[in-house]
């Protein structure tokens, strides 16, 4: 029987005597002998269910847990996402959380240590600590570490929904002239393409091809902590045919003359540094993309900016969001639903905007004209 009663010089005590899945033995003490009963019956219960955890398990600190998932975890980041993380678990969980007890943690700690961090950063920044933060600790209730994840019920603050102005085709061409013949190009691949600036910074020739008006993007090219990433895009959804408009393919074409570059130089680059390597992001903002969008006065306009005009036009045009979706290489259509939401959101404000310059431009003209008619 696995609830025995022993004597002690304290009392009657009850132990419970199981083995976990693996046939190891664990114990458990309890003063009286409905406790131990309930214990044992929840524990056959979590076993048979497939969710029992390891009451051990929990016993190890965050920062041991942290430790061993973060060598499980990090080798399927992108380089850039797993600095990222890296520098948020070493700057802010790890100094708060490091030496609690997995088991230990409460929702109501997590909401103490989200009600810090936010006194002194953006919501946006809590948000992203805190998306860490569950991360890693949904990875332990996966692991049968813990039972529950602490991170349910959290409040985090509310993120400002700023509104950022899309360009327009006026401002694109001006865009275009001002980061000259060698980059002018990658403004259309990413407001006619919607295109990711790592996506066209890791285009090669061989993946255009102007015949069949068409492109590959199955390449980018990233980089962090100044070091140089080139690989894959990060989902399968990223990989993606997209079908050149003849525009487009007028631009590329004048491009790749310009630089000299034809069918037998599939692999070079398409976009290259002054060496003829491949671009760093850094670098190439600033000295051509900082320059540029101050010249045309859009000193907030940034290269993504190009892809949610792409995303208004797809609203506009009224592409439906599954194509929207492959076109963007979106692998959650939920984002391409967020972004659609807020290129529809643009566009209303553009088509009141416009409505309203209209309506203000013939008030404007009838009262220049009544003033001269009554000079006459």
């Amino acid at each position: 029987m696995s609830v025995q009663r022993r004597e002690t010089k304290t009392g009657t005590r009850w132990d419970v005597r199981l083995r976990d899945p693996s046939g190891r033995v664990y114990n458990r003490t309890f003063a009286t002998k409905r406790e131990a009963q309930a214990y044992e019956r929840s524990e056959r219960t979590a076993r048979d269910r497939g969710d029992w955890v390891d009451p051990h398990a929990g016993r190890q600190t965050v920062g041991e847990w942290v430790d061993y998932w973060w060598t499980l975890h990090a080798p399927n980041l992108a380089p850039k996402t797993r600095a990222q993380y890296e520098s948020t678990l070493n700057r802010w969980v790890l100094p708060a959380l490091g030496t609690r007890r997995l088991s230990s943690l409460t929702p109501l700690d997590l909401q103490e240590l989200v009600n810090d961090w936010a006194r002194t950063a953006k919501p946006s920044t809590v948000h992203l600590r805190f998306a860490v933060l569950r991360t890693a600790l949904l990875a332990a209730v996966t692991g049968e570490v813990l039972g529950r994840s602490p991170c349910r019920g959290i409040r985090l603050p509310k993120r400002e929904q700023r509104r950022r102005s899309l360009p327009d085709i006026a401002d694109l061409e001006r865009l275009a002239a001002a980061m000259g013949t060698n980059y002018s190009a990658m403004v259309w691949l990413g407001a006619l393409l919607g295109m990711r600036w790592g996506e066209v910074a890791g285009l090669r020739v061989g993946a255009v091809d102007l015949l069949r008006r068409q492109l590959i993007v199955g390449e980018t090219v990233g980089e962090a902590k100044g070091v140089l990433h080139i690989g894959a895009p990060k989902t399968a959804a990223g990989r993606r045919l997209l079908p050149l408009p003849a525009v487009v393919c007028d631009v590329l074409a004048e491009h790749m003359r310009a630089e000299g570059l034809t069918g037998a130089n599939g692999d070079e680059w398409v976009f290259r540094s002054p060496r003829g390597g491949p671009l760093r992001y850094s670098m190439w903002h600033l000295r051509v993309w900082i320059p540029a969008r101050e010249a045309i006065g859009s000193p907030a306009l940034g290269f993504h900016d190009l892809r949610r005009f792409y995303a208004s036009q797809l609203v506009e045009a009224g592409v439906d969001v599954k194509v929207s979706q492959e076109l963007m290489g979106h692998e959650d259509i939920r984002l391409t639903r967020g972004l659609y939401a807020q290129a529809g959101d643009d566009l209303k404000q553009r088509a009141n905007d416009a409505i309203a310059a209209q309506l203000l431009g013939d008030r404007q003209r009838e009262a220049e004209t009544g003033e001269i008619s009554g000079r006459g």
